[in-house]
């Protein structure tokens, strides 16, 4: 049986102005999954990560995060609890 959806994005549209940098994007993650978006520079996968944290409102589509709409649930929805995510951070070595 599949794990439940923890995070849902369904016909996700980013615009910054006239320009469009993510179309109609639509991504279902479940429960114990990783994943990483790859891609040249300005692809897209910054702003979808931003979206999908709340950082910024997409101009379509539905963000769901454990099952809870941000519309609905604003504050659970983007709940640390809930989401964890770092911009362009350096990476951690051992060295």
């Amino acid at each position: 049986m599949p794990l439940p959806v923890a995070l849902s994005l369904v016909d996700v549209t980013v615009r910054y102005g006239p320009r469009v940098v993510v179309d109609r994007l639509s991504l279902d993650v479940r429960q114990g999954e990783i994943v990483g978006l790859l891609g040249p520079n300005g692809s897209g996968k910054s702003t979808t990560l931003a979206v999908a944290a709340g950082v910024l409102e997409p101009a379509a589509g539905t963000v769901t995060v454990a099952g809870r709409g941000r519309a609905a649930d604003p504050t659970r929805a983007r709940s640390p609890r809930a989401w964890g995510w770092c911009r362009r951070c350096r990476p951690c070595t051992t060295n």
